[in-house]
């Protein structure tokens, strides 16, 4: 499950930069803003049940998983930024992972 929702973000985070660098790209050569595309091939709805599950995290939930699948950061990166230790990150985000997973359950996406 938790490879599943790293596939997902990963994803969604991979298309969403190179989107942004292909309407840069598009506006510096043209000098005309680019429409946005449609969204990618696991669409819209679910980066939306993505966004939805991870804005209900606790806030310290949040904040470490945003850092660890949307960021890539380590766990020792992350604990400096959030001034606790390794321990209690990793424990802050496998349960904001169980969270979002169940999230996405109630919204009828499986894994």
């Amino acid at each position: 499950m938790l490879a599943w929702l790293y596939a997902v973000a990963e994803r969604r985070f991979v298309d969403e930069a190179r989107r942004r660098a292909r309407a840069a790209e598009f506006i510096a050569w043209t000098g005309h803003g680019a429409e946005p595309e449609s969204g990618a091939e696991y669409g819209v709805p679910i980066a939306a049940a993505v966004r939805r599950g991870i804005e209900a995290l606790p806030r310290e939930q949040r904040a470490v998983v945003v850092m660890k699948v949307l960021e890539g950061r380590s766990f020792a990166e992350i604990a400096r930024a959030v001034n606790a230790t390794e321990g209690a990150c990793k424990m802050r985000f496998s349960r904001g992972i169980k969270r979002l997973q169940e999230s996405l359950r109630r919204e009828g996406i499986e894994p």
